[in-house]
């Protein structure tokens, strides 16, 4: 058998303990490239928002705006809140940006009727 790289010289090493060492080359380089794809969005949204782009989960977005989990998921689901479900997974995992919380927290630039006549 040929020897990886790496390897000392007269190692005998099983096929099934190669395999297991490639795929976690691979495993490792996939998971750098992502990486390297995430920083670079990155860096395009905050030079696009001004301030750090940051992916909230559930239960930080819920701490920020000081409410349950359970109502936060609650308004992401009617459209209060703009929030992003993440999918391949069995249940509908959530993720928040900061931008889109702060301007959930700022309202509507339109008074209502009541305020208007005051």
């Amino acid at each position: 058998m040929r020897r990886m790289h790496g390897e000392p010289k007269g190692r005998n090493i099983s096929r099934g303990t190669r395999w297991k060492r490639r795929a976690a080359n691979r495993r490792k380089a996939i998971s750098q490239t992502h990486e390297r794809r995430e920083g670079a969005i990155d860096a395009v949204m905050d030079q696009r928002y001004g301030k750090p782009f940051q992916w909230l989960t559930a239960e930080e977005a819920a701490q920020y705006l000081k409410v349950k989990v359970r109502t936060l998921l609650h308004w992401a689901r009617q459209g209060k809140v703009k929030g992003y479900p993440l999918s391949g997974t069995k249940r509908r995992v959530w993720r928040f940006l900061y931008a889109d919380l702060d301007a959930m927290l700022v309202g509507p630039a339109v008074l209502s009727g009541k305020e208007r006549t005051q």
